[in-house]
């Protein structure tokens, strides 16, 4: 018979284990080196090259912290330890992204899921330190999943606020994905399956298209006519944010979307292809001869033609522009939930150069009537595109 704290703490425990156990599977505990104490998740919390400096536990019931570190001393300090990374630096490196998380269990999840690039930073915020040890690893491209609650929302707009200099001065860009209200990386890989935490990356938007949602939120939800109140509000807080941008795509697109959605355009479909539209004109120089047409067209074509794909990533794009596109919207083709990657590929516009951006936005959107042509006959329009483009043959990769 069991009687006295010490049965009740392990009672607590065995509890515990099974508990995690229908979650976390014993490979997934052994990597992590995971255990039970108090009611609580151990989690060993290493540094990049792996050398344990601290604990972090994690509530199994609803207990409250959720999350309890070690104390900081002159081993561990909270801001400059990236919770994963020692696990997750060689997929940061190959990728070129990171994918930041809240908690340390959402990180062992999704690396247990075959997201083997997510990371924690142990907090709502990314130190300077933290960012360097990222960056260090190869990372290009930030995923910004906090949780889907207010409080996460709150702190994916701090974050994107803290490191906007960076996002603006170039060599970092981010996105954010959005998880439904309530939910975080975790909770949602127990309750369904990794496909709907791809489905969520692969939607990701623009770091600044969250910012602009964000703060145009009060329009998209109100029932009736917004006071005036609320519409001097709104453009004030845009034109705050505007004139943080400095003079370029990004500031354009922004000043396109406020201006629209406060004039009455709040179709985002419409506002999205206006803010393309505006960028191609601006920026996309003239296809003087017949091949940079063709060129062209043949980004036009993989968009909107999936089974031409094969081919055409095979073409040689003479156009430094059109090969970087080519490139750009191979790697969506890779990791798309379905045939289309048009909206994707619009997503790509503000954090690409000018004329790359550019070329995909017209790509992306050449017009209803083309986009039918190309879907009913595109073999037609890929014939005439080999005449003028010559396909690299795959002996020559040899």
């Amino acid at each position: 018979m069991r009687c006295g704290l010490t049965d009740e703490i392990e009672i607590g425990q065995e509890r515990g284990s099974a508990l995690v156990q229908s979650f976390l599977s014993s490979d997934t505990a052994r990597r992590w080196q995971l255990g039970i104490a108090g009611g609580r998740l151990t989690i060993p919390l290493n540094d990049a090259s792996g050398q344990t400096v601290g604990f972090c536990g994690r509530a199994i019931g609803i207990q409250e912290p959720k999350y309890r570190n070690s104390t900081g001393d002159l081993l561990f300090q909270r801001n400059g330890l990236v919770f994963g990374l020692d696990q997750a630096s060689e997929a940061i490196r190959k990728q070129g992204t990171a994918l930041l998380v809240e908690g340390p269990l959402d990180v062992i999840q999704l690396h247990q899921a075959g997201f083997t690039n997510a990371v924690a930073c142990l907090g709502t915020s990314v130190s300077e330190m933290q960012l360097q040890l990222l960056r260090r690893q190869g990372m290009k491209h930030l995923l910004i999943a906090l949780d889907g609650d207010d409080a996460g929302q709150a702190a994916t707009e701090r974050l994107i606020e803290q490191l906007q200099p960076h996002l603006v001065a170039g060599g970092l860009s981010a996105s954010v994905v959005q998880f439904p209200e309530g939910e975080d990386a975790d909770g949602l890989l127990r309750a369904q399956e990794a496909t709907a935490v791809e489905c969520l990356i692969a939607s990701a938007g623009h770091w600044l298209e969250w910012r602009l949602d964000r703060l145009l939120a009060p329009l998209a939800t109100s029932t009736g006519e917004p006071s005036l109140k609320t519409l001097q509000a709104i453009e004030q807080a845009g034109q705050a944010l505007v004139e943080q941008l400095p003079d370029g795509v990004l500031r354009r697109s922004a000043e396109q979307r406020l201006n629209g959605t406060l004039q009455g355009q709040s179709d985002q479909t419409t506002a999205t292809r206006a803010k393309s539209q505006s960028i191609a004109a601006a920026i996309e120089p003239c296809a003087a001869t017949a091949r940079q047409r063709a060129e062209h067209r043949a980004l036009r074509l993989f968009i909107h033609a999936p089974e031409c794909r094969d081919l055409l990533g095979c073409l040689s794009l003479q156009d430094p522009a059109c090969r970087l596109a080519l490139e750009w919207l191979s790697s969506l083709a890779l990791v798309a939930v379905d045939a289309s990657i048009a909206g994707m590929a619009l997503q790509l516009v503000g954090e690409l150069p000018g004329t790359v951006g550019a070329a995909i936005a017209q790509a992306a959107e050449p017009g209803p009537d083309v986009i039918g042509v190309l879907q009913r006959d595109p073999q037609a329009e890929l014939q005439a595109l080999l005449e003028v483009l010559e396909p690299i043959s795959p002996l020559e990769h040899h």
